[in-house]
């Protein structure tokens, strides 16, 4: 049966107005910290930072826990690569040759990095969602594809499992122009849309396989496309990765909510963990943003002596950037011949700035060790050492309610 979201919009939406004060004040953190980070010369650096964070987060939620060097390292590599299943193969052998622990779960996160890239520059204040949207999303971050890959890679073969027939097909895509039609409303509160659209594309699904990095999408969706977030990056990921029992709990009672809609003449969700999954984001930027002000002062006080120079300073940026690169990688972004990179790394060496960490296809690869660690231990902070998934914990909330029935 096609379920009608339009519906949704229809009927009265249940908050009471301490849930409402708490989802405004979050908001306007979003809002603040969004504000501070557009204008900030050093926007490309703390944006590229917080699309990594981002990643991370979310495919620990779905219980991958990745190295920030080695999620580094293989965008590093992917960098400019083709979207495509071949280059997901790629990407997995890359992967495993850097002895990762769960190259799996790295692709996933770098293609989401792609998707989310990509909305951050292309979908703004009242941007329309089409199917050609969700196309360019799926370009970018295919889970089935990945799950194809990785079995392939492991001489499994998954086709089967991963055929969707094609009633389902038909009916999954008249859900979703439904979705779309609430998706493009703005009658909610940006953040209770984004979280009744999460519990719509669970139920919906994008495919067959992990689905929280497709809603979370969606919600950046909504949060640029109603003004919350403009030119900055926040990462959603972060409150289900600090609580993933929450997440589940939140996620489980409105897709409950969601199945009883039509035999009520309102609409009540739970709102309880939003806030916090508003206002952890901000945090998280401003704590990042003051971060890599702190490693820009610590090295432009090391460079002192070299006086002004303009090289050495988008170097510099560069590397708070990326945090890994090559001398040819350089060159190509800044514009400059390698002989002049190749002597400003020199200079960021000797200033203790930058080592070199390998080999990148042959060429010299070089890191910054104090943003490395600075970026790991943020990624501690904001990702739960509980081994517990998003799914096992939903899974354990099912068993709940059937034991209660």
């Amino acid at each position: 049966m096609k379920r009608n979201y339009v519906e949704l919009l229809n009927k009265p939406l249940i908050l009471n107005s301490v849930t409402m004060g708490r989802l405004a004040a979050s908001e306007n953190e979003l809002i603040r910290a969004d504000e501070m980070i557009s204008r900030h010369p050093l926007l490309p650096a703390i944006r590229h930072q917080m699309l990594r964070v981002e990643a991370l987060a979310s495919v620990a939620v779905e219980g991958s826990k990745i190295a920030y060097d080695d999620l580094a390292k293989l965008e590093f590599f992917s960098h400019n690569s083709p979207h495509s299943e071949g280059d997901i193969r790629a990407m997995l052998k890359r992967a495993s040759r850097l002895e990762m622990l769960d190259p799996r779960g790295a692709v996933s996160a770098v293609c989401q990095m792609r998707a989310l890239e990509w909305i951050c520059h292309n979908v703004g204040r009242n941007t329309v969602l089409g199917f050609d949207v969700l196309d360019e999303i799926v370009t970018r971050y295919d889970e089935n594809a990945i799950e194809r890959a990785w079995a392939h890679q492991n001489g499994q073969s998954r086709d089967d499992r991963l055929k969707e027939p094609a009633i389902l097909a038909k009916q999954r895509r008249e859900h979703m122009s439904s979705y779309l039609e609430f998706f493009n409303s703005d009658l909610f509160m940006p953040s209770t849309q984004a979280e009744i659209s999460h519990a719509i594309i669970q139920s919906i699904g994008v495919g067959q396989c992990r689905q929280d990095g497709y809603e979370r999408l969606f919600s950046h969706m909504i949060f640029y496309r109603r003004g919350l977030l403009s030119k900055a990056v926040a990462p959603l990921a972060v409150g289900p990765a600090i609580d993933v029992e929450r997440h589940a709990t939140s996620i489980h009672g409105n897709m409950g909510a969601l199945s009883k809609h039509d035999d009520v003449s309102y609409s009540q969700f739970d709102f309880n963990s939003v806030a916090f999954c508003t206002s952890a984001p901000a945090r998280t930027m401003i704590v990042a943003t003051r971060g890599i002000e702190s490693l820009h002062r610590k090295w432009t006080k090391r460079l002192k002596a070299e006086g002004k120079h303009d090289t050495l300073n988008a170097l510099m940026e560069l590397m708070l950037e990326w945090n890994i690169l090559t001398i040819d990688f350089a060159s190509k972004e800044l514009g400059k011949s390698f002989s002049t990179i190749s002597a400003a790394i020199k200079k960021l060496e000797a200033a203790g700035i930058v080592k070199e960490c390998g080999l990148a296809d042959k060429s010299r690869l070089y890191c910054a060790p104090d943003a490395l660690s600075f970026f790991e231990s943020l990624l501690r902070k904001v990702i739960s050492a509980n081994a517990t998934t998003r799914d096992e914990a939903l899974a354990k909330i099912e068993r709940l309610d059937a034991m209660e029935i």
